[in-house]
């Protein structure tokens, strides 16, 4: 009797021993069913813009401290040509050997858009004189911008399209800037909630930048400065030349 009395003291001791584990756990899940997580914007100076996987060689991005910036954008340069009773289009170079094109950061997490535009002045002889180019203009054709294969945000200039809805490339439009000092022109634009994160604009070898000159100009080295503005809202942030 006293051995099955001590066997059956045992049992009863493991089973109540063993059922206190469960109990524990089932109070634990029931407490942090609730997960939680947050995003603050990064407020540190001299950001490093990060390479984006399979994008062509703009050229060395700029370091940023604000939300958006205007990380890239295209150095121009343009061999001299001979005077011709045609209309000239001469293509644009990287003045360090770099492909021409953009870049713009948006790391603000607000989702409020952006627009990037182009002005440019008038093409003035460098000799000191009023002479100009005529009718001169800055053509930028049609290109395809870049992200991060993992971003989800909508690109600039996106347009729904059912049959092909990749967000990470979205087509930019062609664009004709006149040397006249006029308004600016939208060349990117980001609605609400769309060019969040980092997009990139590259004109390659098959869509270069040209300039667009017609006939019956005068000899002479021409100089004008081409000005990039980046607005976020209606707020002016940065201008690049």
């Amino acid at each position: 009797m006293k051995k099955n009395i001590t066997l059956f003291s045992l049992a009863s001791l493991i089973l109540i021993t063993s059922a206190l584990p469960s109990e524990t756990l089932a109070a634990k899940i029931e407490d942090d069913k609730e997960v939680q997580f947050g995003l603050v914007g990064d407020t540190s100076e001299n950001k490093e813009p990060v390479k984006i996987p399979g994008a062509v060689n703009i050229g060395e991005h700029s370091k940023f401290s604000g939300q958006v910036a205007v990380t890239n954008f295209p150095k121009l340069s343009f061999d001299s040509q001979e005077l011709s009773h045609k209309e000239i289009y001469v293509d644009s170079k990287g003045k360090s050997g770099e492909v021409p094109g953009f870049r713009v950061d948006d790391i603000s997490g607000t989702g409020a858009g952006w627009t990037l535009s182009v002005s440019a002045s008038d093409f003035v002889r460098d000799d000191n004189s009023d002479i100009k180019l005529s009718g001169a203009s800055l053509v930028f054709p049609k290109a395809k911008s870049k992200t991060f294969a993992k971003n989800i945000s909508k690109g600039p200039n996106y347009v729904e399209d059912k049959k092909n809805p990749d967000l990470k490339e979205t087509t930019i439009g062609a664009l004709t800037v006149p040397f006249d000092g006029s308004d600016k022109h939208n060349l990117l634009v980001a609605k609400e909630g769309q060019g969040m994160g980092a997009w990139e604009v590259a004109y390659d070898s098959n869509s270069k930048i040209k300039l667009q000159l017609p006939s019956g100009q005068l000899l002479g080295n021409y100089e004008a400065t081409v000005t990039y503005s980046l607005s976020v809202g209606d707020m002016n942030l940065d201008t690049a030349k």
